[in-house]
């Protein structure tokens, strides 16, 4: 009796074939979808980070192109060395706290 189960389920003919196809087709679609759809992400992703490294390493090198030039300004209008550095370090905490404030804020509602 099982036997003729099994043959009957086997031999379902046109109607299984047609299945199997249709799951087929659908299956590599999905697939093929999935691929270019996490190549596209991964593509955007990598972009993103090269352009946001590049930027951080820009304003960073602004930045200590700033300091070096304020620290020289102050050095020319006769101040000791000390006050000098000592002015642009105050700036240069000002500015970074600012940042890290104005970063925090815009994670809030």
């Amino acid at each position: 009796m099982r036997s003729g189960r099994q043959s009957r389920f086997r031999s379902g003919g046109v109607l299984d074939d047609l299945f199997r196809i249709m799951r087929d087709m659908v299956a590599g679609s999905l697939i093929d979808s999935a691929k270019e759809a996490a190549h596209e992400f991964l593509h955007r992703s990598l972009r993103a980070i090269l352009l946001v490294v590049v930027a951080g390493v820009l304003l960073g090198t602004g930045a200590v192109f700033l300091v070096i030039g304020g620290v020289e300004t102050l050095r020319l209008l006769r101040l000791p060395d000390a006050a000098a550095y000592a002015i642009m370090g105050a700036v240069a905490l000002g500015a970074g706290l600012a940042a890290f404030l104005s970063a925090g804020s815009k994670n809030e509602p």
